[in-house]
């Protein structure tokens, strides 16, 4: 039940970029990075992806979209 909430306030967030979140996110998984390295990456690179379509998402909603994505690839 919790999963499909996750996704659709994902979407509403960070709408079409949802999959390049969840796809860093899972890369930087695999990594051997430590959690606060890999929330900086993924952050920055969120933040790259975002304003190279054309969103200028604030910093809060984007930690926002990264917590909520952690979240719904761990469920």
């Amino acid at each position: 039940m919790l999963k499909p909430l996750l996704s659709l306030i994902l979407s509403m967030i960070v709408g079409k970029l949802k999959s390049l979140l969840l796809t860093n996110i899972e890369n930087l998984n695999s990594g051997s990075l430590t959690n606060d390295e890999k929330r900086k990456e993924a952050f920055n690179a969120f933040k790259r992806d975002a304003t190279k379509s054309g969103r200028e998402l604030r910093d809060s909603l984007i930690n926002l979209a990264i917590e909520l994505a952690v979240s719904y690839l761990k469920k």
